[in-house]
């Protein structure tokens, strides 16, 4: 009698294992499959970076973190808060601590971040097809080269008017940076 319940609990344990062995098997089938769609268009995001020739005057004009992008597309104009701010590119767009304003078009080039105020550019790099680095300048009259400040801000141009940026360490409440937070031109040259 005790072989026999034995060996119903042996059938019974065998054929749960299957069932957990089954469903274990499909789930990794998925985890594989969301992790190639998301690798695909990863992939397809890259291409489309690697295809976009940037020149240094693409860098020109105003440009817009993807929240707040978002949130003034689906605002009638009238609602919205910009600023017409004069650029040696034209007359651009502005909103408070939110756009990202670079004119490397005039004599004294200057970058302007959101939450931090005008930059100096002290020099521009084209580093590859898409890609452009600005070191800015920020010091103290008495030492500029002791007590200054030269971050490096580097764009990496998806098409003509999107971006990201790349600063290493600096991240804040609402402007992050990096290639999850995309940028779009709210206003640049005419040209």
């Amino acid at each position: 009698m005790l072989e026999n319940k034995d060996k119903k609990l042996e059938v019974f344990m065998s054929k749960n294992n299957l069932k957990c062995a089954y469903l274990l098997f499909v789930v990794l089938i998925l985890f594989s499959c969301f992790g190639n769609e998301k690798k695909t268009k990863h992939n397809e995001q890259d291409e489309a970076i690697s295809n976009f020739e940037a020149k240094i005057y693409d860098l020109n004009g105003t440009w817009q973190p993807d929240w707040s992008y978002k949130a003034t597309s689906e605002q009638p104009e009238e609602n919205i808060n910009f600023r017409q701010v004069a650029y040696s590119w034209g007359e651009g767009l502005s909103l408070a601590n939110t756009t990202f304003e670079i004119d490397v078009k005039t004599n004294n080039p200057v970058i302007i971040e959101p939450g931090l105020g005008l930059f100096p550019v002290v020099e521009i790099l084209q580093i590859n097809l898409n890609t452009i680095k600005v070191i800015g300048f920020r010091g103290f009259p008495e030492d500029p080269i002791e007590d200054g400040w030269f971050p490096e801000f580097v764009f990496h141009f998806i098409d003509k008017n999107k971006i990201w940026i790349e600063l290493n360490n600096w991240e804040r409440e609402n402007i992050q940076y990096g290639k999850n937070a995309i940028w779009h031109r709210l206003s640049g040259p005419s040209e």
